[in-house]
C-alpha cells in the first residue's frame, strides 16, 4: 500500500552525487519527485540521475560555498523549472582532528559547507516568488554529533550543534510561510565518505598495535 506520494513536486537535494543524497534523490524519484540534483562533482551527479525513476530531473554543477555564484545558479535553475517544494540539504563534509592540530582555514571549511551554506540555501528558496502557495519543506541532514560529543570532532560537533540551533529558529520564523524545517540526526550510515573513514581508522589502528613500546 503506498503510505505517501511526492508527485507534483520539485525537490532540491544537495549532495546528491553519493551517500545519504544520492539515496534522498532515487526514494523521492520513486515517491514520484522530480529532482534537482546539486553537487560538484557532475560526472557523478549523472551517475545519481541514471538511477533516479523517469521524470523530469535536472542536474545542478555549483560549489556551494561560492556564495554568490551557487545563489545565481540556483535563482537561475528554480526561474526556468518552477517553485520548490523541498530542499534536502545533504551536502557536508566531516573531518577528526585533534584541538591542538586544527587550524582556523580548517574550521572555516568545515563551518561553510556544513552550516552557512543551509542558511544561504535556506534564505534563497524561501522567496516568495520560489515557495508555493500550500508550502514546502526544508530538511538538513545533520548529525547524532549535534548533541553528542567525541574527541577529535570539536569543530564537526560545532557546526553540527549550530545548524540544530537554526533549524529551531527557522522551524518558528519561515512557519508563516507554511515552511517546515526540520533536521535528521543519523548515526554513523554505511556510505562511501564513512566506509572511507573506518577504513583509515582501522589501517590507523593496526599500525599503532605493530609500533614496538
Amino acid at each position: 500500500m503506498e503510505q505517501f506520494h511526492l508527485r507534483n513536486k520539485k525537490i532540491l537535494i544537495t549532495g546528491a552525487s553519493s551517500g545519504i543524497g544520492r539515496q534522498c534523490a532515487v526514494t523521492c524519484s520513486k515517491a514520484g519527485a522530480d529532482i534537482i540534483l546539486a553537487g560538484r562533482n557532475r560526472l557523478r551527479l549523472e551517475e545519481t540521475y541514471d538511477m533516479l525513476l523517469k521524470g523530469n530531473h535536472q542536474i545542478v554543477s555549483c560549489d556551494l560555498t561560492d556564495f554568490v555564484e551557487s545563489e545565481r545558479i540556483i535563482d537561475a535553475t528554480i526561474q526556468n523549472s518552477g517553485k520548490l517544494s523541498g530542499l534536502v540539504h545533504a551536502a557536508g563534509i566531516e573531518i577528526t582532528i585533534p584541538l591542538r592540530a586544527m587550524r582556523f582555514q580548517k574550521l572555516f571549511d568545515l563551518l561553510k559547507i556544513n552550516t552557512i551554506s543551509a542558511l544561504e540555501l535556506s534564505r534563497i528558496i524561501s522567496k516568495n516568488i520560489y515557495c508555493p502557495d500550500n508550502g514546502s519543506s526544508i530538511v538538513f541532514i545533520s548529525s547524532i554529533m549535534d548533541t553528542v560529543g567525541q574527541p577529535g570532532k570539536s569543530a564537526y560537533c560545532a557546526s553540527k550543534a549550530a545548524l540544530l540551533g537554526a533549524v529551531r529558529a527557522l522551524a518558528l520564523e519561515l512557519a508563516y510561510k507554511k515552511i517546515r524545517v526540520n533536521a535528521i540526526s543519523p548515526a554513523i550510515v554505511r556510505t562511501p565518505l564513512s566506509e572511507h573513514l573506518l577504513s583509515s581508522l582501522t589501517n590507523f589502528c593496526c599500525k599503532s598495535t605493530c609500533i614496538s613500546p
